[in-house]
């Protein structure tokens, strides 16, 4: 493993941050049928079996790369090929799966099945496992009309990720057509048919500034109304579109930390702006997720405001800075999330926020 993480040894299709670079090469398996399933038995028992494996929970690989381009994806490098899982591999394993107990999946297609026509089929399969696991998926918004939903009950997915990265219409060249009426049509589908589901968006893209990035979040808040919301700043990979547009532009229009990819300032937001705005995001998904899972303290009315939000994220950054649970708030990765400390801070601020009990 030191060997690979040093890049002494190379695996095709696998990058660590030695290996990877501008002029990095993908090499992907373009042929699935060579990948051994975790799950297949292999001299009398399966991979899975053999590291002692957990029935609780599985992670479930229907396909690999993404038929989208989005301009700022990894999954779309220099030799961009969708591939999916042979169908008579996924019902094998479905086999398999209907000899466990399994509990829950969480498919880690980057869109479940792919094309829209193979998420059907996937959704299909699922839908055969007997102990009926709670499925977790990550998928298109402008895939979900009436008859996908119902696929989706019908398979027990009761959690989607959904990837909106951003209601701003100037951004094309990212790539990523959005449409606001049926995406808040399908968010009332999926309410109704009781499925939880998160909203992404992504803040930093050049040609975003902080009125444009505050929209988004105000739309996802206040109409969208998705159980959690995860805002990420912009990664800029090696390979992808937005990085040969870096190249060609240079860093007056996009400038990234080499190490971690993370944008640090655009031609239209500095980096003080995007330093204080990722700060404020980390906030808001925080304090939103906190209030959500407490059913919003039964003032949803009053709280899902873009304007509480920014009310909330003043109070926080009033409070003494070096103070442990609000430097996690503010600073910590959205996957850190933690109940705790945000409780602890929502009730020293509570009084200030000048809310009615």
């Amino acid at each position: 493993m030191n060997d690979i993480m040093k890049g002494r040894l190379m695996i095709p299709g696998v990058y660590t941050r030695s290996t990877m670079g501008p002029r990095m090469e993908p090499y992907p398996i373009l042929d699935l049928r060579t990948v051994v399933s975790p799950y297949a038995p292999q001299r009398g028992c399966s991979f899975f079996d053999r590291i002692g494996g957990c029935d609780e929970h599985l992670y479930w690989e229907t396909s690999r790369g993404c038929v989208f381009r989005c301009a700022y994806c990894a999954y779309t490098h220099r030799r961009p090929v969708f591939r999916t899982v042979p169908i008579e591999r996924l019902q094998s394993e479905v086999e398999y799966f209907n000899r466990r107990d399994i509990k829950s999946i969480f498919v880690t297609d980057p869109v479940l099945g792919g094309p829209k026509s193979n998420t059907r089929r996937v959704l299909g399969l699922i839908s055969q496992i007997e102990s009926k696991p709670r499925v977790s998926v990550l998928l298109r918004p402008e895939y979900l009309d009436q008859e996908m939903v119902i696929l989706l009950q019908r398979a027990n997915v009761g959690w989607l990720d959904l990837g909106l990265q951003t209601t701003n219409p100037q951004l094309q060249y990212v790539h990523r057509k959005n449409d606001i009426p049926f995406l808040l049509s399908s968010c009332d589908l999926l309410r109704d048919a009781g499925m939880g589901f998160n909203l992404d968006l992504i803040i930093g893209f050049p040609g975003d500034n902080k009125e444009s990035m505050l929209e988004s979040i105000r739309f996802v808040i206040e109409e969208a109304k998705p159980n959690t919301i995860k805002i990420f700043p912009l990664r800029v990979y090696p390979g992808t579109p937005i990085h040969d547009m870096f190249l060609s532009r240079g860093s007056s229009w996009l400038s990234f930390d080499n190490h971690t990819r993370l944008v640090k300032s655009t031609a239209t937001c500095c980096q003080e702006e995007m330093d204080e705005f990722t700060k404020f995001c980390n906030t808001v998904v925080t304090f939103y997720r906190f209030l959500s899972e407490e059913s919003w303290l039964h003032k949803e009315q009053e709280f899902r405001r873009l304007p509480f939000f920014v009310r909330v994220f003043e109070k926080v950054s009033a409070l003494e800075y070096s103070d442990a649970d609000i430097w996690h708030i503010m600073n910590c990765p959205q996957n850190a999330y933690d109940r705790d400390k945000t409780q602890g801070v929502w009730t020293r601020m509570f009084d200030e926020l000048e809310i009615t009990n």
